[in-house]
């Protein structure tokens, strides 16, 4: 997904994190950018997958399923799966160690 966001301008805004996607069926493709935490770009981001569950759910989708790619536009591929309802929210995928980010806030 292609995405060009002005960090200067997210890192100054009021939020901490920007998530962008798009969703075909049960696959989903995001870009999440979080500049103000010192992310330029986050390759697998479980708190938004959660955070668009909530989403969906509000717009009418009491639960569901999806497969959220991320990560391939920073050479970092992640995939998320996600389930919810019921007023609960399951978040897995794999991961692999690379580096130890430590954010002051």
């Amino acid at each position: 997904m292609a995405a060009r966001p002005d960090a200067g301008r997210l890192a100054g805004e009021r939020w901490e994190g920007t998530l962008l996607f798009s969703r075909a069926a049960g696959a989903v493709k995001a870009r999440f950018f979080a500049p103000a935490l010192g992310v330029r770009e986050d390759p697998a981001t479980g708190s938004a997958a959660v955070a668009l569950a909530s989403a969906l759910s509000f717009a009418g989708e009491k639960e569901g399923s999806l497969v959220i790619d991320q990560g391939d536009e920073i050479g970092a591929p992640s995939r998320i799966s996600l389930r919810w309802g019921g007023g609960m929210v399951t978040v897995g995928g794999s991961v692999c160690r690379d580096e130890v980010r430590v954010l002051d806030r």
